[in-house]
């Protein structure tokens, strides 16, 4: 009689893997405020604020498949400053 396959859960099966199971990183930031649910990092440069937000963007979503809520915030959004800096929103 043949041996039972050993059980091995969905989520570590090497197929269930994704790129939403690892985190991306951010570029290095100018300035950084934290709040509650999420921070933002202050960038002096337009295509860093734009690479941040899509780590953020990336982070976000593994966030919320973890049941993570961010209230009203929106990460991953880029808000320009009255100084000409631009905020990216962290979760």
């Amino acid at each position: 009689m043949a041996k039972k396959p050993k059980y091995i859960p969905v989520r570590d099966r090497p197929e269930s893997k994704s790129s939403l199971d690892t985190p991306m990183r951010y570029p290095d930031y100018d300035h950084l405020r934290v709040g509650r649910k999420v921070s933002w990092y202050i960038y002096k440069d337009r295509a860093l604020a734009e690479q941040a937000s899509v780590a953020a963007n990336h982070n976000k979503i593994i966030g919320w498949r973890q049941g993570y809520d961010y209230g009203y915030c929106d990460p991953g959004s880029i808000t320009q400053l009255a100084d000409g800096r631009y905020e990216v929103c962290i979760p």
